[in-house]
């Protein structure tokens, strides 16, 4: 049996709204109960859960993983891009937020849990974000039990060899956060789950501002100055995020566009289906599964084969 925490989350009022003048109650999904209690092996992998960090073990020393948000989609558009997940041959799937809700996300889940790489299983991670109810996730994946299917609510950093992927749940900026969904209030406890002996690389919703990632249109800035100051405090440089739409598809190390593995890069996900996402220079970024390489020596995009 699936062992899915049930425990309501910590809720905060907040003034969330657009004009900071609306009072929402937002989950503060850090302080969540993780999801996994006990080990399990799933495919290749064995994880091992100890508090709020996520051992996993069994990968080879650089693994591969499709990362990229959900789609908040009706299920059929969504069906090709398991395929195309599974075509890429990754060891684990790691979705940022946007998983949809009611029906939607009751088919996500299950979708999900049908995926296989070469006909087994491998983790499928679910990091929610500031769009996606908590409570309704929990309650979605306790109805559709899903074994390889978990949430990462709650949970700090997740280890995979020598990187440590640093889990900030939710927005970092709480006017941008829905009712009940997740908002991180304590990101210098989540930046310092895990020291400098491993290649840290942040997943989040709110890219740092002040990088070619966080330009909007005109050049507006478009990151997060919280995310920002708490990266250079913790000395972390990596990172996966959602967000902003306006450079989907971008990987840079500081202010240069690169390509090719490096312990300093940082992307920009796209959507794992549905349409185009316009940005900021006037192209459209397809939506799609991104391939990722982490290992030694660090974070970098992995190309098609």
């Amino acid at each position: 049996m699936v062992l899915v925490s049930l425990i309501a989350s910590t809720l905060t009022a907040c003034e969330c709204g657009g004009d900071g003048t609306e009072s929402v109650e937002i989950a503060s999904c850090s302080t969540h109960d993780p999801a996994l209690e006990e080990p399990r092996t799933i495919g290749a992998a064995t994880l091992t859960p100890d508090d709020r960090r996520l051992v996993i073990t069994g990968l080879p020393e650089t693994s591969r993983w499709v990362v990229g948000r959900g789609a908040a989609l009706s299920i059929e558009p969504f069906l090709p891009t398991l395929d195309a997940i599974e075509a890429l041959e990754p060891h684990g799937v790691i979705v940022l937020g946007s998983f949809g809700t009611g029906e939607r996300l009751e088919e996500l889940v299950t979708a999900l849990g049908e995926l296989t790489v070469g006909g087994a299983p491998v983790p499928i991670l679910l990091v929610p974000g500031p769009r996606d109810h908590l409570a309704s996730l929990d309650e979605a994946l306790a109805a559709h039990p899903q074994p390889h299917v978990i949430s990462l609510a709650g949970t700090h950093v997740v280890e995979i060899g020598r990187v440590a992927l640093l889990v900030a749940s939710g927005s970092v900026e709480a006017r941008y956060v829905l009712e009940g969904a997740c908002h991180v209030e304590d990101l210098d406890e989540v930046l310092g789950a895990s020291d400098p002996e491993h290649v840290r690389v942040v997943l989040g919703f709110d890219a740092p501002a002040g990088s070619p990632l966080t330009r909007g249109v005109d050049g507006a800035e478009a990151g997060s100055e919280r995310m920002r100051a708490a990266l250079e405090e913790a000395g972390i440089v990596a990172g996966i995020f959602a967000g902003p739409d306006t450079q989907v598809g971008r990987w840079v190390a500081g202010d240069a566009a690169v390509l090719g593995v490096g312990l300093d890069r940082r992307v920009i996900v796209a959507p794992l289906a549905g349409p185009a996402v316009d940005c900021a220079d006037g192209s459209r970024a397809p939506s799609g599964p991104t391939l990722v390489a982490l290992g030694p020596s660090g974070l970098g995009p992995v190309e098609s084969r």
